[in-house]
């Protein structure tokens, strides 16, 4: 089975001494003799001090686990959906208009794939997003493709200055990508 997911071609051994010619993986050579007492003594004390450095903090680490695990299973005993809450607070700290656009994105894909989440149930519906967040995910998306900024809002309103705002925004992204 191995052999048919490699095309029926076996990798060569990777032990010591059979790398190509001019190879330079690291590998742990047995130095012993070679280096010094001192140089053991000094690297000895610094690992020592930095595994139990990783000990101490992860005692309390292995703690709160514990108790956000027990949070869990009595959410869950309730019959609390635990995994909308953990991605509702993952979205909730994104960039709220990359959510709003991956939201509408999707609902316009369901809708042309006559999917029922999108023409039944009537889930990401865009027109019911506020006219300064679809002034500012317009801007957002000019200013990523790199086209002139022609807002389309009066000057001065919330839909104008999120515009701007996102389009300034994504403009200064394709520069500093360019540096």
């Amino acid at each position: 089975m191995a052999e048919r997911a490699t095309g029926g071609r076996r990798r060569p051994s990777r032990k010591a001494g059979n790398g190509a010619v001019g190879h330079n993986s690291k590998r742990k050579m047995a130095t012993s003799g070679v280096v010094s007492d001192e140089v053991y003594l000094r690297w000895i004390k610094k690992i020592a001090d930095a595994r139990a450095a990783v000990e101490r903090a992860n005692t309390p680490l292995k703690s709160r686990k514990s108790e956000l695990s027990n949070i869990y299973k009595a959410a869950t005993a309730e019959g609390v959906d635990t995994d909308a809450i953990v991605e509702a607070q993952d979205k909730d700290k994104l960039d709220h208009l990359e959510v709003a656009t991956k939201y509408a994105n999707t609902g316009r894909v369901l809708r042309l794939m006559k999917s029922p989440l999108a023409v039944q149930m009537d889930l990401f519906r865009t027109s019911e997003l506020p006219v300064t967040v679809t002034a500012a995910i317009a801007g957002r998306r000019a200013g990523a493709q790199g086209l002139p900024n022609e807002n389309p809002h009066s000057p001065g309103s919330e839909p104008f200055v999120a515009y701007e705002d996102e389009y300034t925004r994504a403009q200064t992204a394709l520069q500093d990508e360019l540096r």
